[in-house]
């Protein structure tokens, strides 16, 4: 329905109209010359079926042009129309963003997340701690001259659902408050639905209709008709709301009788009949004792519910502007019952304090006619909403201060704008296409569009904070976080550090440190929403690991101070990765991010990329469990990724860039994804250049490629690394493929104990499938304990790959074909200064379970089994005696094995002086990275003694 306003006097033939009323003056131009129509008209309902429905529009400009074959006419929210006025077509309408006036705003219990509804039929979902907008969804708005403070929806019991109104089907939905998925309709109301309540138990759902009725329906029955209807005849509006025990249904409206009743037997047990005009407003107290009631004459009512009479009466200020002019319309009870605040039909909120009858505190929301009030379930926030489409929050704890105004948007511009009372912005992406930057520079100020903006100063808030901005202002270089912080925040000091690391993020400029006290902390607010994350920033460092007093970050203890950036939202996550629907598809998001973003001294855990969508590598949300990282080169030092899943990548997911890794651990990741694209336990690597030094990997898991590492197409340096008990289909350890693009891999100092693959490959597999080869370079490196089902327990080597091996130390790796290193017929090993010793297939210990396949260059090697077959210089078959092969646990391939060479052995200044490896890595940072290897894999000088000895552990 549609509301304009027409001249009666007009001889046009408009048989479309209906219903009218007197209204009041306006002026049009019927001629081309502007003149006044001075007469009483008519407010008529008109029914447009092309119009976008369901908004309610009252119209605040009108014209007929000169001819009389076009009507325009404007609405309150800036809607244009024009139409033809004999046959009621719609020409051209503009329709804005804007979502039409607030009809409800609602927290949810945990007070995390705020609901409003507006008159365009549009639920939006904010954060609210930091104000983003989060989600919206559709919803009827109900329109004909209702009470404006009445709830069109309702949150639901754990706020995992929102109950709206279907009017177009006289239907109540319930709604994921996620998806916005309707999970269950109900049915049952012959009218639209003016008011919804939940009851507090969550187990009944209330829903008051404009012909004055009440329906209840019972959420866990299995029937979706009403169990009970409560012929409330309150006149043609209806509110419902609950006593906060849930014995009581309370009905009001326009009557002017509150009535209670009994909700399971529809019983009517009181009436409250002192009203002598409409009830506008209804809200009972916390403890249930007191019910506040309004009216457009003035006044607030309290009643006392046991007694069913009023012990107090509230009245508009006497020295108030218009007293006599504004009607209550909306009330609300702080959370502890000492505070009552109400709103009227200017726009003014009063807080009484309802023992002394007065107000102690009065000021102006500047928002039309307020239709919603709401205190956050702390206390904190209120909320109000009113005709001018906006939503503002007062700071109940500093004398109510203004603190955020919200603006919600309706079609494609996104859930809606927040700006806070610095003109701070935060909104879609998109919304900065509409904004401008106000900089104050020495020729005054200038407007700057966001693109200008960081072209000339190099950075735009992210998400979208657009305001004030002087170039010259010192700019904060630090920002504190800690867990357990209390307001007032502002993040500058570990007395007022925020208490949520995405408030830090949000305001942080390039070249700022922000300090991360012990802690768990998720990226969603409390919103559960599985898209968010903490999204990394050029030229921001996060450090972790404070106690939260510390002033210098030599003081801070990782160990001691775990700082935890997790995905559990719920906080319900159970082992081997159960319950993990519910969690966080990426727990970090580098895009884009350079080498100055930096994550330092943080434990990752619990993110789950497991969308049901396409298996495909465009699916972001099947990449990268703990951290997805695209284009860009971010630095992570002393970090712990445990525990993360996803189809590609469970513990990192790295796609082009340079990202580099420092002394960082991954642990207990695992990976689903069966192509080759996929895999990874711990990190998946495509198209990327990825630096690895002092990094381990253990217990990683992939059903496909990779247990620890799948990179594909990529240029991988690893350097110092471990990787203990990984598992996988193929690739135990690492699975490396080469593509059009390179696949060059470079191992140095590594250690490879105790992985598995079921296929082939227990620590490596490698595979190019082009012609050109592609190297795999390892140097001072040891494999034992890996183990391969098929072939290749320590590496098994396919198709074009062509690994250099220099000075590593194979033992006891098993497999069914060649325990040690398996070549494909097209591929190339060279190997200088190596040990293979009592690597094992089914056919034993010999030559063939050494090494075997393809072509095979080998020189100056300790081989078990030696033949001579295989040509070259300076190999031999003897013991290498080994100072202790099984260490302590007497178990080959853990961290306690001692594969060092004994004074008597053989292999002891038996090697190639010529052919030690070169310092591609920079191991002495010299800045000399064409010099020999200067050390062996514990740090030793490489060669001692004149001559370097043969395997990864220089004796001397």
């Amino acid at each position: 329905m549609t509301k304009i306003l027409i001249d009666p006097n007009d001889t046009v033939d408009l048989p479309w109209f209906t219903d009218g009323r007197e209204a009041g003056r306006f002026s049009w131009s019927a001629d081309g010359q502007t003149r006044t129509v001075d007469e009483i008209i008519i407010l008529w309902e008109i029914d447009l079926p092309d119009i976008w429905q369901p908004l309610q529009r009252t119209a605040t400009a009108v014209a007929l042009s000169p001819d009389r074959a076009m009507l325009a006419f404007g609405d309150r929210d800036g809607t244009i129309r024009v139409l033809n006025p004999k046959s009621g077509q719609l020409r051209h309408t503009n329709i804005p963003a804007w979502c039409g006036p607030v009809h409800s705003v609602r927290f949810s219990s945990d007070s995390k997340v705020l609901a409003t509804s507006a008159g365009s039929g549009t639920i939006c979902l904010w954060d609210a701690h930091r104000w983003q907008p989060l989600r919206k969804f559709g919803a009827d708005s109900i329109t004909g001259g209702f009470q404006p403070s009445v709830s069109t929806i309702s949150w639901g019991p754990g706020d995992t659902v929102i109950a709206r109104p279907n009017n177009h089907q006289d239907a109540l939905e319930i709604l994921d408050s996620q998806s916005g998925q309707v999970l269950r309709v109900l049915y049952g109301n012959s009218q639209k639905i003016a008011s919804v309540a939940w009851s507090p138990d969550g187990t009944l759902l209330a829903a008051g209709t404009i012909d004055g009725k009440a329906h209840l329906w019972d959420i866990k029955s299995d029937s979706n008709e009403p169990f009970v209807t409560l012929d409330a005849r309150t006149g043609r509006a209806n509110t419902v709301t609950w006593r906060p025990d849930g014995q009581s249904l309370i009905t009001a409206g326009e009557d002017g009788n509150i009535k209670l009743w009994e909700p399971r037997t529809g019983k009517l047990t009181h009436t409250f009949d002192k009203h002598t005009g409409p009830i506008t407003c209804l809200a009972p107290s916390p403890n249930g004792k007191v019910l506040a009631s309004g009216s457009p004459d003035g006044t607030i009512r309290l009643w006392d519910v046991a007694r069913g009479r009023i012990f107090n009466l509230l009245r508009n200020e006497p020295n108030a502007p218009q007293p006599g002019q504004s009607a209550f319309t909306a009330v609300a009870w702080s959370p502890d019952g000492t505070l009552l605040v109400s709103g009227n039909s200017l726009g003014n909120v009063q807080i009484w304090d309802p023992n002394t009858r007065r107000p102690t505190r009065s000021f102006e929301a500047n928002c039309g006619s307020i239709n919603s009030l709401a205190w956050s379930p702390d206390g904190r926030v209120l909320l109000c909403g009113g005709t001018d489409g906006l939503t503002r929050a007062w700071d109940a704890r500093n004398d109510f201060q203004e603190h955020v105004v919200l603006l919600p948007l309706w079609g494609s511009a996104g859930p809606g704008i927040a700006i806070n009372r610095e003109g701070d912005y935060r909104g879609p992406p998109g919304i900065a296409e509409h904004l401008i930057y106000v900089v104050s520079t020495e020729r005054g100020q200038e407007t700057l569009t966001p693109a200008d903006f960081k072209s000339q100063y190099g950075w735009v808030n992210e998400p979208w904070q657009v305001g004030l901005y002087t170039p010259s202002l010192e700019q904060v270089k630090r920002i504190y976080v800690k867990a357990d912080a209390e307001p007032p925040y502002d993040g500058n000091s570990w007395d007022t550090a925020f208490n949520d690391l995405q408030d830090a993020l949000s305001i942080a400029q390039p070249d700022t440190d922000i300090w991360v006290a012990a802690g768990i902390y998720r990226p969603d607010r409390g919103t559960g929403a599985r898209e968010a994350s903490f999204r990394l920033k050029n030229g921001v460092r996060l450090f972790g690991g404070f106690a939260g007093t510390e002033t210098s970050i030599d003081q801070r203890d990782p160990n001691r101070n775990e700082t935890i950036l997790s995905g559990d939202l719920k906080g319900d996550d159970r082992p081997n990765f159960s319950n993990y629907d519910d969690n966080s598809y990426h727990v970090v998001l580098s895009f884009g991010a350079d080498e100055t973003s930096v994550l330092d001294s943080f434990i990752v855990t619990a993110g789950n990329a497991n969308d049901p969508g396409p298996r495909r590598m465009d699916n972001k949300n099947i990449l990268g469990g703990g951290m997805r990282c695209k284009e860009g080169s971010p630095t992570l030092v002393n970090c712990i990724f445990t525990y993360n899943s996803a189809g590609a990548g469970g513990g990192i997911h790295i796609k082009y860039g340079k990202p580099t890794l420092r002394n960082c651990s991954l642990i207990n990741n695992k990976s689903d994804g069966l192509e080759s694209w996929a895999g990874g336990g711990g990190i998946c690597n495509f198209y990327a250049d990825t630096v690895i030094t002092d990094c381990t990997f253990r217990g990683n898991m992939s059903e496909g490629y990779g247990g620890a590492i799948n990179s594909e197409s990529s240029e991988l340096v690893l350097t110092d690394c471990i990787f203990i008990s990984n598992s996988a289909e193929i690739g135990g350890g690492i699975c490396t493929w080469a593509g059009p693009q390179g696949g060059n891999t470079s191992l140095t100092n590594c250690r490879f104990m105790g992985n598995s693959a079921k296929g082939e490959g227990g620590a490596i597999y490698c595979r190019a499938e082009q012609t050109k080869l592609m190297k795999l370079r390892l140097i001072n490196c040891t494999f034992s304990g890996n183990v391969a089902m098929n072939r290749g327990g320590g590496i098994s080597n396919q198709y074009y790959y062509e690994p250099i091996l220099i000075n590593c130390t194979f033992t006891k790796n098993e497999s069914s074909r060649c325990g040690g290193i398996c070549n494909g017929e097209r591929s190339k090993a060279t190997l200088t200064n190596c040990v293979l010793w009592a690597n094992g297939d089914i056919g034993g210990m010999d030559e063939s379970a050494q090494i075997e396949g393809g072509t095979i260059v080998v020189n100056h090697c300790c081989i078990q089994g030696w033949t001579g077959k295989l040509g070259g210089t300076g190999n031999f078959a003897l013991d290498p005696l080994f100072v202790d092969p099984n260490g302590f646990d007497k178990i080959t391939g853990t961290l306690d094995d001692n594969f060092r060479l004994d004074l008597a052995s053989p292999c002891r200044n038996a090697g190639d002086n010529s052919s030690v490896g070169v310092d591609t890595t920079d191991l002495d940072k010299d800045g000399d990275v064409n010099e020999p290897i200067p050390f062996d894999i514990e740090g030793k000088p490489r060669i001692l003694n004149g001559v370097v000895d043969l395997g990864a552990f220089e004796s001397g």
